[in-house]
């Protein structure tokens, strides 16, 4: 079954509310349980729902990396810790929604602590409300990489996702540690799908906005389907 994955909250007539609660509360109102969400970390070590590696603060550009998360709040108030964010989501929802946070690590590998500070997070959630799930995906492959290995040696039952932009080889594939493998939609391809599902890898296609890729990602047996607009898709399906 396909599952549909909200990219960054519904926020298409809002996008300045974009990773944020309020954008996810209201794609679960439409009965999307797959959030999808960035986080990078600042100055100060916390951890917050943003995409962008830079952002304005009072007229400059400056990266998300060297700024205090105070900084950042007074600048950008609809920015949220991860921490919080989670709490405030999942305290809104009953466990029978059973969701899913699809966590897109936008952050350097370099950054020190960001891999133990997410895991603890995460593994607070977890204790708090046993019934979410997490993937935690990104482009940073050595970073995934690690944190697999965190989550194999620890029993925990978090999945792990690289995002690509190229086409693997079949070689690639299979020596991939992690159970997704996200793709943009320009990539993506019948040959490619078989060869993920041949070593029992998941696949999930990033961002199709319109019916006719819906459509088309659908066919090819993907296994996930990111996007903006989850409510022209839901119309569509029915």
């Amino acid at each position: 079954m396909c599952v549909i994955i909200s990219h960054r909250g519904y926020c298409v007539d809002m996008p300045e509310y974009e990773n944020t609660s309020h954008a996810m509360l209201r794609a679960i109102s439409l009965g999307i349980r797959h959030l999808e969400f960035d986080i990078r970390m600042t100055a100060d070590r916390e951890i917050v729902l943003f995409h962008d590696n830079h952002m304005n603060l009072n007229g400059t550009n400056v990266s998300v990396a060297t700024t205090p998360y105070t900084a950042m709040k007074r600048s950008h108030p609809t920015t949220e810790r991860l921490s919080e964010f989670l709490q405030s989501i999942l305290s809104a929802t009953t466990p029978d929604m059973a969701l899913t946070f699809v966590v897109d690590v936008k952050t350097h590998h370099r950054d020190q602590g960001f891999a133990e500070a997410l895991t603890a997070i995460l593994r607070d959630a977890s204790t708090t409300f046993p019934s979410a799930s997490f993937v935690i995906t990104s482009f940073n492959h050595p970073l995934i990489g690690s944190l697999q290995r965190t989550i194999d040696t620890n029993g925990l039952s978090w999945e792990c996702g690289y995002l690509v932009y190229h086409v693997p080889t079949a070689t690639e594939i299979a020596t991939y540690p992690c159970e997704w493998i996200g793709f943009d939609t320009h990539t993506l391809t019948e040959p490619v799908v078989a060869a993920v599902h041949a070593v029992g890898k998941k696949v999930f296609v990033y961002t199709p906005n319109d019916t006719d890729e819906f459509d088309r990602c659908v066919a090819m047996g993907v296994d996930g389907i990111y996007t903006d607009d989850v409510k022209l898709y839901l119309d569509h399906a029915l």
